[in-house]
């Protein structure tokens, strides 16, 4: 078996220490080991290790995501763990095998890395192997640096929940979110809603707008499957798309908001949208849509 990559060398080329920086980013943000622990359902001892290049892939992932730490050279992906196989087969062309002899990491290890599990110190050497010089994206990050991370208001969270029941599943869960669902997929736990089933009674979405576009197509697919009795989709007013089309093909009501919404960031500050907003819902009845005029600034359209 060959050795292990020449760590020293490595962090030569790439002069960048991924654990240390999710402990410096964690800090930077005022957030003690406990406290981010909570955030991505893990131990306070889980996140210790990472921070000291030991311990789970899969917590070192979820921490990377709630710090909104991405890195640089690998190849394009939702999550790290699906970057390392794209990576691997599209940018380097290289088989496990291939990628286990340069690394000393053994196939298995690496079948389970590209699952998003494993160990700290082999995602290490991987990361190393595929992307000698990665680092960190933009630099040092934040509470904003995401500008994806816009959160339902408070108002309009509750008057959804009063107007159509309590969201059964939210697919772009977010910790800090108003949106109390019964079950949400997690980005900063490892879990990615474009690649889950969608179910549910009620199924609210409020996309990241950078890829709008797959979120969307996703909540169209996911509804014709008829396992979703009300979906209702918060998005910008773009009446010219192939999604709104289809959606109103679909029998959508749509909620033109009376005014701008605000949305509330990850710092806990307020911020009024830079563009308007529409609520795109299939499946309501006239009583519910009713409902959540009394309650929201607004009117109705395209209803049936």
């Amino acid at each position: 078996m060959a050795k292990k990559a020449d760590t020293n060398s490595t962090n030569n080329r790439a002069k960048f220490d991924l654990p240390t920086e999710l402990k410096e980013t964690r800090e930077g943000l005022g957030l003690t080991r406990a406290q981010l622990a909570r955030l991505i359902g893990a131990e306070e001892k889980q996140v210790r290790r990472v921070e000291n290049g030991e311990g789970r892939a899969d917590i070192m992932i979820r921490m990377m995501n709630a710090l909104k730490i991405e890195l640089t050279g690998l190849a394009a992906g939702p999550l790290l763990h699906a970057r390392l196989r794209a990576t691997r087969e599209m940018k380097r062309g290289w088989s496990i095998d291939r990628l286990a002899h340069k690394t000393g990491v053994s196939a298995q290890s690496i079948e389970m890395l590209e699952e998003g599990e494993g160990s700290v110190r082999d995602l290490l050497f991987i990361l190393k192997a595929l992307a000698p010089r990665f680092n960190r994206r933009g630099g040092k990050g934040g509470a904003d640096a995401d500008k994806d991370s816009r959160f339902t208001d408070e108002k309009t969270a509750r008057s959804l929940e009063e107007a159509f029941g309590r969201v059964s599943l939210d697919p772009c869960a977010h910790p800090d979110s108003s949106i109390n669902p019964i079950e949400g997929y997690f980005k900063q736990q490892g879990q990615d809603g474009l690649a889950q089933p969608w179910l549910g009674n009620f199924v609210y979405v409020n996309p990241p707008f950078s890829q709008l576009g797959k979120w969307l197509d996703k909540a169209l697919d996911e509804y014709e499957k008829d396992k979703i009795a009300v979906l209702a989709c918060l998005i910008p007013t773009r009446t010219d798309t192939r999604f709104f089309a289809q959606a109103l093909q679909m029998g959508a009501s749509v909620f033109f908001f009376g005014g701008r919404l605000k949305f509330r960031k990850p710092d806990g500050t307020i911020e009024a949208s830079k563009i308007t907003t529409m609520l795109v819902v299939l499946g309501s009845t006239e009583k519910q849509r009713n409902k959540f005029q009394e309650l929201c600034e607004g009117v109705w359209v395209a209803a049936r």
